[in-house]
């Protein structure tokens, strides 16, 4: 089928107006007419479903999803091609993503089959490898169980953790067989039965999703681990500021850490969190925490897209996780500092060859109540500012019952014409300078007086600023 009219400049033409009406009636030539098919349009991306003609004045109004020209999700057959970005055209992906996938179904033929060139015959139709794998007598799994076996033998797979329902720790490792919390002492269990009877159900529960298999997962396709490159041999080098690999805080790490960034497969990490309520109501209190993992390698076209967000630890709710958001990071810093000094044995199928993948975490992503729950600094009060720290400038509002901030003008040029007027502002004249920005030891000092750090740590990171070329 012809669908060169997605790539149209215009949606007025007479040809994609034609091409539009075309995929409607392929969409819909095995499904009932009244049934809803996912949306293609630009907007939508096939995320949500809708009747025929929503659908048909979407496409209308929107345009078509370029980058959708395999129409799986309407019935049309898997093909082993995908748009490149470059030029628009088609072009062979020799990754055997869809035959691994078979191979963990236990029919490894299949996806081979799959992935080579159709022999159509004009008297008998279509070649049988080129049909949908479920026109075929393909076994899916009888069960719950097999398709969990599945997914992990594609290392799909998350742990669960049962959590103290007052966020004081996780059930894991040395406390695994715990019926109470160590801290609080509050049951790990909750009674539902309305008998008074306590079942083994858990009161709160984390899921963490290992790290390590996604970025292995990524390399073994060619395109992605090439991409993953990105940052030092593809983009645009000039001083202007597209990308975090333009940062001053990129550059100095690089520097501090040559034996990390001098194999630039090595990959960056950006964390994002907040919470949400899942239900979409406000009349329901509740507060679910993911925390997602942005790979920074990639280019901006990718990096934030869906597809490579990686969901590193979902929270449970209903209630918020205030400071102790710590405690459900656990697990992903245990795995963040394995990666960063050991490393996972990772095949590059760019390259053909194995190398040992190291992960650094550069920054946080959040907003500002959300900062001071993943930092540990408070974002309220009389000491709210994060970069003045403890040299912040509030007064109280006596009337307003709320901290104002009033040091603002040392962050502007020396000789500025508003660090001298008193009239304007508090009454007084700012000659501080800017606020420096705090060294690692400096910070984890200030956490060291609540007892939070040992001394074994800081005496580490200490050796390693002594040590800027070391990684």
């Amino acid at each position: 089928m012809d669908k060169s009219w997605i790539d149209l400049p215009t949606r007025v033409s007479m040809e994609y107006l034609k091409g539009i009406d075309e995929f409607i009636e392929f969409a819909y030539s095995s499904r009932p007419e009244g049934s809803f098919i996912s949306c293609p349009c630009r907007r939508c991306e096939n995320i949500y479903s809708f009747s025929r003609q929503v659908v048909k004045d979407h496409l209308y109004s929107h345009g078509f999803f370029k980058k959708y020209k395999n129409w799986t999700n309407h019935g049309e057959p898997y093909s082993p091609l995908h748009c490149d970005g470059d030029n628009g055209k088609d072009k062979s992906n020799g990754d055997d993503m869809v035959g691994m996938i078979y191979e963990a179904l236990g029919n490894p033929q299949l996806g081979t089959e799959n992935n080579e060139q159709s022999t159509d015959d004009p008297q008998t139709g279509p070649d049988e490898r080129t049909m949908n794998p479920t026109q075929r007598d393909v076994k899916l799994s009888n069960s719950h169980s097999q398709a969990v076996k599945v997914t992990q033998d594609l290392s799909f797979k998350y742990e669960t953790w049962d959590a103290c329902s007052n966020n004081c720790m996780l059930f894991r490792k040395e406390n695994a067989k715990l019926d109470a919390c160590a801290i609080c002492n509050v049951s790990r269990w909750k009674s539902n039965d309305g008998e008074g009877h306590v079942k083994q159900k858990a009161a709160k529960q984390i899921r963490y999703f290992p790290l390590k298999p996604t970025l292995q997962r990524w390399f073994m396709s060619t395109e992605i681990s090439e991409q993953m490159r990105w940052h030092a041999d593809g983009r645009t080098n000039d001083g202007v500021s597209r990308h975090p690999v333009d940062s001053p805080t990129w550059k100095d790490f690089d520097q501090r850490h040559k034996s990390f960034s001098n194999d630039s497969r090595n990959v960056r990490l950006g964390l994002a969190s907040d919470g949400f309520n899942p239900f979409g109501s406000a009349h329901i209190a509740h507060s679910t925490w993911p925390v997602v993992l942005i790979p920074y390698n990639l280019p901006p076209w990718m990096c934030m897209k869906q597809p490579f967000f990686i969901l590193s630890v979902l929270i449970d709710g209903p209630k918020g996780l205030g400071d102790k958001i710590d405690v459900y990071l656990q697990p992903l810093i245990e795995e963040l500092l394995e990666l960063w000094n050991e490393g996972v044995p990772t095949f590059d199928a760019s390259t053909n060859q194995m190398f040992q993948l190291h992960v650094a975490l550069l920054w946080t992503i959040n907003d500002f109540p959300a900062f001071a729950n993943l930092s540990g600094w408070s974002t309220k009060g009389e000491y709210a500012c994060p970069v003045c720290n403890k040299n912040t400038v509030s007064c109280w509002l006596k009337y307003g019952r709320k901290h104002a901030y009033m040091g603002h003008r040392r962050f502007l040029p020396n000789g500025h014409k508003f660090r001298k007027d008193k009239v304007s502002f508090d009454g007084k004249r700012e000659l501080r300078d800017k606020p420096r920005l705090l060294s690692g030891t400096e910070l984890l000092n200030q956490l060291d007086s609540e007892g939070i750090l040992t001394q074994y740590r800081m005496e580490d990171l200490k050796e390693r600023e002594e040590r800027p070329n070391q990684n």
